[in-house]
């Protein structure tokens, strides 16, 4: 029985890739967004979902870890002009923010958080973090 279902799934999967050209990957992309679709509204009753998807920028997608302050403040004043009327709120400073070691001492504060890498971030040399970034209020960071 298992393997005339399985057959029969080989088939049908076969069938759909020849007849429209959708390949595994598109099929099993379309399943995953189906089930979240299906999903969505079966939040319990009393909890809030997000009307629409967070809309923004991440810094991986463009730098990986070569993402510098200098380099972020033209991407985030470029978003904040271009992307925000459109709804697009929110640039993320993602990974290698820290110093490139990310496991010495040095990368550490007393209480055992990670610091900022002054080199990348010099107004965070003061020992403020990203707040001078923060501050420029061009969009939420």
């Amino acid at each position: 029985m298992l393997r005339s279902l399985v057959g029969s799934e080989m088939c049908i999967r076969d069938s759909i890739n020849a007849e429209y050209g959708i390949s595994q990957l598109e099929m099993l992309r379309c399943s995953c967004w189906l089930a979240l679709i299906c999903f969505a509204d079966s939040a319990s009753v009393g909890e809030t979902v997000a009307g629409v998807p967070p809309k923004g920028w991440n810094s991986w997608d463009g730098y990986q870890g070569n993402l510098n302050e200098t380099e972020f403040i033209k991407v985030a004043t470029a978003w904040a002009d271009l992307m925000l009327p459109s709804g697009y709120d929110t640039v993320t400073i993602d990974e290698f923010w820290y110093p490139s070691d990310g496991e010495s001492a040095s990368s550490l504060d007393p209480h055992g958080r990670a610091v900022v890498d002054v080199a990348k971030w010099p107004s965070s040399s003061n020992g403020t973090g990203f707040r001078a970034v923060a501050d420029l209020s061009l969009i939420h960071i």
